[in-house]
This record gives C-alpha cells, sequence and structure tokens, in this order.
C-alpha cells in the first residue's frame, strides 16, 4: 500500500472513530466518547506520519514522532 493511500485509510478510520465519538456523546456515553476521541486523534496522527513515511503502533511512539 502506497503512503498516500495508507494516510487516506488511516484519515478514514479517524473519521470513523470521531462519528463513534459524537453518536455515543449524544447517548450521554462519556468515557465512550473520551476514548473514541482518543482513537480518532491518535489514528489521524498514524495517518499524517503515514505521509513522511514514518510509523508507530505505539502511542508513545506516535508522540516522539509528531
Amino acid at each position: 500500500m502506497s503512503r498516500i493511500n495508507l494516510a487516506r485509510y488511516r484519515m478514514d478510520k479517524a473519521r470513523e472513530n470521531l462519528k463513534d465519538a459524537e453518536d455515543a456523546l449524544a447517548r450521554s456515553r462519556f468515557s465512550l466518547s473520551a476514548n473514541r476521541s482518543y482513537y480518532a486523534m491518535f489514528t489521524a496522527a498514524r495517518g499524517l506520519l503515514a505521509l513522511k513515511e514514518l510509523d508507530s503502533s505505539k502511542h508513545s511512539g506516535v508522540i516522539c514522532l509528531v
């Protein structure tokens, strides 16, 4: 998979996570909403890193690369 396609795939997943967060918030599921929001940001960051051909599956690794 090319880095652009990987970035697109991850950004699509981030949008799905954000939609899930919004749906959970609407149902007053605050913990779930926070979790899905976090993973939306994490996945979006991995998408942007893919454009630079960088990656880490670990949260601490992504933080260090950003």
